[in-house]
């Protein structure tokens, strides 16, 4: 009789639409590469599974989930990521969330109140990183590489609290990792794009942190 492999706990996010408009970008993104062999890849080497979240209702029976990338902005997926944390969830978004409305352009507005409420921050802008050339900026005891896009954040909510700041590169000194506690769970938000390493280092540091 064989052991049942192990139920994942930790999901990543990833919709064909927003492969679709991040590789037809005028600053295109490798968005498979992106989700699959760096942001996939960095939790199944730490938790031997991981699942693929497509839609909102996937969100159910996971501790954590990863959102790179969700460039298409629907209320539905706001209010799911929203009562996934009130419940009790985990949660880490990285650069460009809900950038863009269903015809690929880009929102006048950053972030909808909501997300401001749920994450506790603004972005005052986005950079693009050199292809080759990372931003390097510690964790812990170890570094993070970050690529793709940076984004410069400040706090919008006193009860959104500072965890890492960036300490190379034109960000030097603004917030990199922040984090809020919203109901039962807590919302993070990363300002770069890690390396597959970089996605274990923030899962161990998020899931090691106490409340």
């Amino acid at each position: 009789m064989h052991d049942a492999p192990p139920q994942p706990t930790v999901g990543v996010v990833f919709s064909w639409t927003d492969a679709w408009m991040a590789e037809c970008s005028p600053n295109p993104v490798n968005y498979r590469d992106l989700v699959m062999n760096v942001v996939y890849k960095g939790v199944f080497d730490r938790d031997g599974a991981a699942r693929f979240v497509l839609e909102p209702a996937h969100l159910q029976g996971l501790d954590t989930v990863i959102v790179p990338m969700k460039l298409e902005h629907t209320p539905e997926w706001e209010a799911a990521l929203a009562a996934f944390v009130a419940s009790g969830g985990k949660l880490l978004c990285l650069p460009m969330l809900f950038a863009k409305d269903g015809y690929n352009n880009y929102r006048p507005e950053v972030f909808s109140d909501e997300l401001k409420s749920l994450l506790g921050i603004d972005i005052e802008r986005r950079i693009l990183v050199v292809d080759g050339n990372p931003i390097r900026c510690r964790c812990n005891d170890a570094q993070l590489a970050l690529d793709c896009r940076l984004e410069e954040l400040t706090l919008a909510d006193n009860s959104a609290e500072i965890v890492l700041r960036f300490d190379s590169g034109p960000l030097a000194g603004s917030p990199l990792l922040t984090t809020k506690k919203v109901g039962k769970g807590s919302a993070w938000y990363l300002a770069g794009y890690p390396d597959a390493d970089g996605v274990q280092l923030l899962l161990d540091l998020i899931n090691n942190r106490p409340g």
